[in-house]
């Protein structure tokens, strides 16, 4: 939120979004179920996918927008939302 200007929802609530904004989606240790989940996202919204302590969970996204981290720490999380803000004004 503090980078974005971006609100928090669950995966639950993603109908209730306008077709129109931008996802980050978070993946975290997916299952095979749970990929093919994700991978719907992108059919309805533009998304980024945000891929966390498995880095061959990568395959699965490839041609889609994607950053992959090793970690979910505060300070991992920080850099990589704050270098999405930069890319969403026009910079790096």
């Amino acid at each position: 939120r503090k980078y974005l200007k971006a609100r928090c929802i669950s995966f639950s609530q993603v109908r209730s979004v306008d077709a129109k904004h931008l996802l980050i989606d978070l993946i975290v240790d997916a299952s095979e179920n749970e990929i093919s989940l994700h991978r719907e996202l992108s059919k309805r919204f533009p998304t980024i996918y945000i891929i966390t302590r498995n880095p061959h969970l990568a395959e699965h996204f490839k041609g889609k927008p994607h950053v992959v981290t090793y970690s979910l720490s505060p300070l991992v999380m920080g850099y990589v939302f704050r270098k999405l803000s930069q890319l969403s004004q026009g910079g790096v």
